[in-house]
């Protein structure tokens, strides 16, 4: 039997190869190599040996033996850092294998202990050998529910000249995110090359980078709107932007700010009006998340600019829209007005609008009850079924797919105000195809027969350009269903708006004679099974 540690260099480096998307950071999404600067004729020349990229080559310390170290003194090129845990006891291994590892970069990761509850003193061996070599560590990641403040404030006295990658996650619940220590001793002495940042449940209200092409800021406190856009105007190979923040105030700032004013977010006068706006032309995937507690991470909005091509993400809860995200953001503007194909899912008291070219999604939950006025028992707060489609309208929408599953025990109030305002906030649709139980078909079919008026004050039937309905029923209809949407046909007909089209299982005889009348092609299907 030949052991893997004496397989020739191209086998091993093929098999390091295949190791890079489980050797990752917890939580790091699948590899994807950052987008590389240097000259392609210069990357091409040496063949010698293929880049092995970092995360690829990883030994857990707890396994290794003889035979892998004499392959890391014998072979060095195969090996771009090594990972130390530092939910791993034993001092003693980490120190040799790390002063055994020549120059070699290191990627530093620090846990907690699966065999112990707290393994703050273990960490903090690990951090006393990390420290005499900390001028190596290329990646650091902290991913602990305790003590993630004291490890970090531990390293503060470190250089990091070669630091490429931050990655820290604690479980900090979001009160508690306001009462820690306003800054993170360790970017004292962080300067370049940082790439990469992913800090959740943490307050991080400095930010003294450029260049980065990864800023992931989740469930915390960020810095000044104007700091966080200097360093994403000063990344212009940004790929990735991830933001779920509550913006930290200057000491100048307003502390006062009306809640009521949540919707002009957007306008904060702590930034320069000529500031220029940053041009993000490598963006791949933009995803923003709003909350009641960490509700700004919109603003940034109205101060970027991205190619259609990047997938955009937007979530939020607790929030309605007096005016739309895309106004003041021309990117956003022109993607959506490329969007004509979304699927809508109503998923109990979660709403999800996705679009896959371009790559457009929006989840957000739904209140259990729509509220008229926005003042009306907290009705201002409460998101509507239409909500996504008021977020970011899509004005050449033409083709709809919903899917509608309410629990009846899940609160969530169904009715035909709640469709019609949904259908008005989506008027150049052409053909619609909806997924619904009989109980709630009610609803649609009533809302798409309503009489609404345009922006002239003229009465028109809803969704004027409906030309094409599809109907899938969750359950098998009664008569009563059936003639529900014989009603509906009808009254579109007679509006001068009828449906050309209508593709659903078989009508009985008898109101499908009174529906010819209505829609001049019906196409029948099964059941679905």
């Amino acid at each position: 039997m030949i052991r893997l540690t004496e397989l020739p260099d191209d086998i091993l480096e093929d098999i390091f190869h295949g190791m890079r998307d489980i050797m990752r950071f917890p939580g790091e999404p699948p590899y994807a190599p950052l987008q590389q600067e240097e000259d392609t004729s210069r990357s091409s020349a040496d063949t010698e040996h293929k880049t092995v990229p970092l995360c690829a080559n990883v030994i857990v310390l707890s396994h290794v033996c003889r035979h892998w170290r004499n392959l890391m003194l014998t072979r060095p090129h195969l090996w771009t850092f090594i990972r130390v845990t530092g939910s791993f006891p034993n001092r003693i291994m980490v120190n040799e294998m790390i002063e055994r590892s020549g120059d070699f970069p290191l990627s530093i990761l620090l846990t907690d202990s699966e065999q112990s509850n707290d393994a703050l003193y273990d960490l903090l061996g690990v951090i006393s050998v990390i420290s005499d070599h900390s001028e190596r560590i290329r990646e650091l990641g902290i991913i602990l529910r305790r003590h993630a403040r004291l490890v970090l404030d531990s390293l503060s006295e470190c250089r990091l000249p070669r630091l490429e990658k931050l990655w820290i996650e604690t479980q900090l619940e979001p009160e508690d995110c306001y009462a820690a220590s306003p800054a993170i001793s360790i970017f004292d002495t962080v300067i370049t090359p940082l790439r990469v940042i992913h800090v959740s449940q943490m307050v991080f209200n400095r930010l003294p980078f450029h260049d980065l092409t990864q800023l992931e800021l989740i469930c915390g406190v960020s810095p000044p709107l104007y700091e966080l856009l200097d360093t994403i105007r000063h990344s212009p190979l940004l790929q990735t932007l991830t933001l779920s923040i509550v913006l930290s105030k200057d000491e100048d700032g307003d502390e006062d700010e009306d809640e009521d004013d949540a919707d002009d977010e957007d306008e904060d006068d702590t930034v320069p009006h000529n500031e220029p706006t940053a041009v993000l032309s490598c963006l791949s995937r933009l995803q923003l998340q709003v909350d009641p507690v960490f509700s700004d991470a919109f603003s940034v909005l109205p101060h970027i600019a991205f190619p259609s091509s990047t997938a955009v993400y937007f979530s939020f809860s607790g929030r309605r829209f007096a005016s739309s995200l895309s106004t003041g953001c021309e990117s956003l503007e022109a993607l959506a007005r490329s969007v004509e194909h979304v699927s809508f899912a109503l998923d109990d008291n979660h709403a999800y609008l996705v679009s896959r070219s371009p790559q457009l999604s929006i989840d957000y939950e739904v209140a259990d009850v729509e509220f008229d006025e926005p003042g009306q028992a907290q009705g201002e707060f409460a998101a509507r079924l239409c909500e996504g489609f008021l977020a970011v309208p899509l004005p050449v929408l033409t083709s709809l797919s919903i899917r509608i599953f309410a629990d009846p025990d899940s609160g969530l109030v169904l009715n035909h105000e709640r469709f019609v305002r949904l259908f008005e906030a989506v008027p150049s649709i052409q053909r619609l195809a909806v997924d619904v139980h009989p109980d709630d078909s009610a609803y649609v079919f009533t809302a798409l027969a309503t009489i609404a008026k345009d922006e002239r004050e003229n009465e028109v039937v809803i969704c004027p350009e409906l030309k094409e309905f599809v109907v899938t029923w969750q359950a098998e209809p009664s008569a009563d269903d059936f003639w529900n949407l014989e009603r509906c046909c009808h009254s579109r007909a007679s509006g001068g708006c009828g449906v050309a089209r209508l593709e659903t299982v078989a009508f009985p005889l008898l109101i499908r004679a009174t529906l010819e009348q209505s829609v001049p092609c019906i196409v029948e299907v099964g059941y679905r099974k």
